[in-house]
């Protein structure tokens, strides 16, 4: 009995996350708080303690990110990686998502990468690379190529498989990374 009652738990989170990327934007939000007043108010769980640690570790790196970019960093960082990408247009698929990763990993968080998106895309069109190959991880919004596309199956784009092998790979080698280190 208990099983059931988790699946339908399960269930509802799960409608509510799909049907809030369908509406977008302030959506999903607002589907995720119909979630929790469903489960806390007719299923009776008990919502969890205010995750304050994670507020305070987004808040700083939301505060070095605006640091970074006030005082001309970003768009330094965002002029090296250009002039980098330009010189190598035929590696574009490799090292458009390296580039956006080491923005990630330097800044803290993946929000800096999203200046180079354009930069990537038009690389990519520029030496006849299908655009959706560098941005795999990834970019509703920069696909100006009309292939993507918000639809039947939540996000319909031509990427959809290489994401999907992209993040099953990433997963795979963080395992293995922590089993053999740990």
């Amino acid at each position: 009995m208990v099983t059931l009652l988790v699946l339908i738990q399960l269930a509802i989170v799960l409608v509510l996350i799909f049907i809030g990327a369908r509406v977008g934007g302030i959506g999903l939000g607002i589907y995720g708080m119909v979630g929790v007043f469903i489960l806390v108010f007719i299923f009776g769980m008990h919502p969890g303690k205010i995750p304050i640690d994670v507020m305070l570790i987004i808040a700083s790196v939301i505060t070095a990110t605006a640091a970074l970019q006030a005082a001309g960093g970003l768009d330094y960082l965002v002029s090296l990686a250009a002039k980098f990408l330009r010189k190598h247009p035929a590696h574009i698929t490799y090292y458009g998502p390296l580039t956006t990763w080491l923005f990630c990993l330097v800044a803290g968080t993946a929000h800096t990468s999203y200046s180079l998106l354009p930069i990537i895309s038009q690389i990519a069109k520029n030496s006849k690379i299908r655009p959706e190959r560098p941005m795999t991880v990834a970019a509703i919004n920069f696909d100006t190529t009309g292939t993507t596309r918000i639809g039947k199956y939540v996000l319909n784009h031509s990427f959809q498989l290489s994401g999907w092998i992209t993040t099953i790979v990433s997963i795979g080698i963080g395992y293995m990374i922590i089993t053999f280190l740990y």
